[in-house]
């Protein structure tokens, strides 16, 4: 069957318009997480703090998880009617996010709040098995996430049946050199 009856649709990262105040370190995170006053909002505020991958932290068939993570202070989805994050709701991250109140004003890509990220209404994806490939690379790695890791602009996800074989064929030989045959290349010869 041809690739377009495996329900296949591939999606770009995550853009937060500031990625050095909404990615943040595993040291970070865990201060934040540590600010908390009770373990409830500690709770709440762990759900919406998710794994991030980069481009470079994708490798053929693995990743190399940076201990990077995203805040996804996101937008909501109201055709699926998720609600946006109410900032209030989590107190330690607001303040956080209010020491760098100024760059997240500032920036383009945001939501209906300067907290909220903006809308993506493919969210929900990112938690589901995907592949994962770097946007820019000499030869692209592809690999299969079963783990919900989310990405950010400088890579892309596939969705879809047979994400498994999928991951196989693009690693392979074969599909290198289809590809390095019938796609331009980009700059510096990468395919």
């Amino acid at each position: 069957a041809p690739l377009s009856e495996w329900g296949v649709e591939i999606y770009r990262g995550i853009l937060t318009g500031c990625n050095d105040v909404f990615v943040i370190s595993g040291e970070t995170k865990d201060a934040i997480l540590a600010s908390c006053l009770t373990e409830e909002e500690r709770i709440r505020t762990a759900e919406i703090i998710r794994p991030i991958l980069r481009g470079r932290d994708i490798k053929k068939y693995s990743c190399e998880f940076a201990d990077q993570w995203l805040i996804n202070t996101h937008n909501g989805v109201k055709d699926k009617g998720v609600s946006r994050i109410n900032i209030d709701d989590y107190p330690s991250l607001k303040q956080y996010l209010d020491k760098h109140i100024e760059k997240i004003t500032k920036r383009t890509d945001k939501g209906d709040t300067v907290y909220n990220l903006r809308n993506c209404a493919y969210m929900d994806n990112f938690s589901r098995p995907k592949i994962i490939y770097p946007n820019m690379t000499k030869f692209f790695p592809f690999f299969l996430d079963k783990d919900d890791f989310y990405t950010n602009q400088k890579c892309f996800i596939i969705t879809g049946e047979k994400l498994g074989y999928l991951t196989a064929f693009f690693n392979s030989s074969l599909f290198r050199l289809c590809f390095k045959e019938n796609f331009p290349g980009l700059q510096g010869e990468s395919r």
